[in-house]
């Protein structure tokens, strides 16, 4: 119990969105983590396996959200790493565009 209690204590509710946001420690790349030594583990793993059960072996945990430091369960999935890869790949290339977009648009171009 006091664990998952401390686990609890590092996430606020977000309204809006639905997500549940991270403030514990993050990794460099905005994930959090939960845990020291030899038992740290990214957040949204434990988050998706208290909610859901163990993710099985060989497969990744996607945010549909697309935000990393999110560990609402509603908002992970279980997918291959190729699927997980594919997906990060796509939401870059999406925001790359929206932002060559907007550049045009603030420069008078007509699209």
């Amino acid at each position: 119990m006091g664990a998952h209690r401390a686990f609890d204590d590092c996430f606020i509710p977000e309204p809006n969105s639905g997500c549940w946001l991270w403030f514990g420690v993050q990794t460099k790349d905005g994930y959090g983590r939960w845990g020291g030594g030899a038992n740290r583990k990214l957040a949204h793993r434990i988050s998706y396996e208290r909610a859901k059960g163990p993710v099985p072996i060989g497969m990744q945990i996607d945010h549909l959200c697309r935000v990393r430091c999110c560990v609402n369960p509603d908002h992970l999935e279980v997918v291959t790493p190729l699927e997980n890869n594919a997906r990060g790949w796509r939401d870059w290339w999406h925001r790359k565009m929206a932002l060559a977009q907007k550049r045009l648009l603030d420069d008078g171009i007509q699209l």
